[in-house]
């Protein structure tokens, strides 16, 4: 490690927010020479646009006019009054999800930024976990779902085995002495958040089981910053993963079925891309390190 975060360490201090980003790196870089083989893409790549995105704002498809993609948009909210989110899985919506997505773009980069019930009112299937994911893929030409299963399937055990090796505090082993009850993709936020000293709960809150949106948003404090919020059994007190919920500014405004952490976290990674969000300080040097 540098010397700065060295000297911090020894002396009992945080180390500065830029000091962390670079354990970070050390971190990702290390595991990486340890763990990884490099391997060559042949995905081709477009030019980086704003925020490390290749279509930040783009623009109108060439057959398109601002009145007709309004239109499209207008269309959208109809069939979602008619069918809610069920109607995600029309072929229709997909098709104008990806027509008006220069749209969504000019909405969601507004200066000041929109409010978020004003965004799911315009647009209530952005805030569908398909199109959030449609749209992450639109935005960067990345498959986030895929490149985060995928990622914690290759580099999951390699992580864990990695702080087997090198325990790095007592939150770090206590995870790692609980077993292997939970999914893979969680356990290996955990074992990053405990080794970053940063509290779960800076990405991650829990819920009872049973509990619906409107539950969690008078019953938990929600923070502004995104958080994903997982069920618990009340029996066992243990992580129950049969769909989660994302907040952001104080409400739920996500829901996944699919009984996956990695799906979860795919999703909530994604929105800080799709609304141009910084890191939460809680939960930064992990975030970053999933990116990476």
């Amino acid at each position: 490690m540098p010397q700065e975060i060295r000297s911090a360490i020894a002396d009992g201090k945080r180390p500065k927010p830029v000091e962390r980003r670079q354990m970070v790196r050390e971190l990702a870089d290390e595991m990486r020479r340890g763990f990884l083989h490099q391997r060559s893409s042949t995905d081709k790549r477009g030019p980086s646009d704003t925020y490390g995105c290749t279509r930040f704002q783009p623009q109108l498809p060439p057959e398109e006019t601002d009145d007709t993609v309004e239109q499209h948009r207008q269309r959208l909210e109809e069939i979602y009054r008619q069918e809610g989110a069920g109607g995600a899985e029309r072929a229709e919506v997909k098709n104008l999800m990806e027509l008006t997505f220069s749209l969504q773009r000019r909405h969601i980069n507004t200066l000041p930024p929109p409010d978020i019930e004003d965004l799911k009112t315009k647009w209530p299937f952005l805030f569908t976990p398909r199109y959030i994911y449609a749209h992450f893929e639109l935005l960067t030409d990345i498959n986030v779902l895929h490149s985060v299963e995928l990622s914690m399937e290759e580099c999951g055990r390699a992580i864990t085995e990695y702080f087997r090796g090198k325990p790095t505090n007592k939150d770090v082993k206590d995870i790692l002495s609980n077993g292997e009850d939970n999914e893979m993709a969680l356990r290996v936020v955990q074992l990053l958040m405990a080794h970053f000293g940063e509290d779960l709960t800076g990405l991650i809150l829990l819920t009872d089981v049973s509990a619906t949106a409107a539950d969690v948003e008078t019953t938990l404090s929600l923070p502004a910053s995104p958080r994903l919020i997982l069920p618990v059994s009340g029996a066992t007190g243990q992580v129950t993963i049969r769909g989660w919920m994302i907040t952001f500014e104080g409400r739920v405004i996500s829901e996944g079925i699919t009984p996956t952490f990695a799906t979860g976290l795919a999703a909530v990674f994604a929105i800080y891309y799709i609304f141009n969000l910084q890191y939460q300080d809680e939960a930064a040097c992990t975030l970053e390190f999933i990116q990476r």
